[in-house]
């Protein structure tokens, strides 16, 4: 496996983004956040967000994601959720909360 720093993924078949220790899902009455060790919020959560962040385990490649998350949003058309989906994974890279693998197959 190759690990990537850039925030873009290049290659949706082979990017496999995985959770960075230290940060974990914390809901509130209002919303979600993502916070980081210290219990500060790094990000806010949507639901669709969520399940990305949930599945980013290293087990699926971002066109897997995208696929598992259409089967639960499966009124959205694809190629919005499919975009979506990208920019959320790449936001997560920007924010340096997941690492995405490319699989060398």
């Amino acid at each position: 496996m190759v690990v990537d720093t850039n925030h873009e993924i290049t290659d949706r078949n082979s990017a496999i983004p995985i959770r960075v220790d230290g940060y974990y899902v914390h809901r509130i009455p209002c919303c979600t956040h993502l916070n980081d060790a210290n219990d500060k919020p790094v990000l806010a959560l949507n639901p669709s967000s969520r399940l990305i962040w949930e599945n980013c385990s290293g087990e699926l490649t971002v066109q897997e994601l995208i696929d598992l998350v259409h089967t639960v949003f499966d009124d959205v058309p694809y190629e919005k959720l499919e975009k979506d989906i990208v920019d959320v994974i790449e936001k997560f890279l920007s924010f340096n909360v997941i690492e995405c693998q490319y699989s060398q197959s």
